[in-house]
């Protein structure tokens, strides 16, 4: 059984500030899959700081390194599909050749998408006023 009491916060795993685990059970067989941390106010006002300091960076990168990001993002995705198809399988109740055809997938296919709109899309745009 996977043990997620954790949660990613200002670039490290931190424990919640107030312990409050949950079991998640197959839906299928209502066999426990994972334990996993329910997060408080607490825990919520930390990571929205958190997000809130880093934007202060992340706004002022280019969009070549955006691109960037999202590539390594699409990388670490495509390489933990199989894992991913897996747990949501095991999640969902739902059969992993499902997972693996379709719910994993998809959210590489919205990642892949953003990637392609952010080499099309014209952010900028000069326009000349004629009066």
């Amino acid at each position: 059984m996977k043990e997620c009491r954790h949660f990613y916060i200002d670039g490290k795993w931190v424990s919640p500030s107030v312990a409050c685990d949950f079991t998640v059970c197959n839906p299928a067989n209502e066999e426990p899959i994972a334990t996993i941390s329910l997060g408080s106010p607490v825990d919520v006002d930390q990571a929205v700081a958190a997000a809130k300091r880093a934007f202060e960076g992340y706004s002022q990168t280019s969009l070549r390194q955006r691109v960037e990001f999202l590539q390594r993002i699409i990388e670490v995705y495509q390489s933990k599909i199989d894992e991913m198809a897996e747990t949501i399988s095991q999640e969902m109740g739902a059969p992993l050749s499902l997972s693996q055809a379709a719910q994993a997938p998809v959210g590489l296919w919205h990642l892949s998408e953003i990637l392609k709109v952010l080499g099309n899309f014209k952010f900028e745009d000069l326009r000349v006023r004629l009066s």
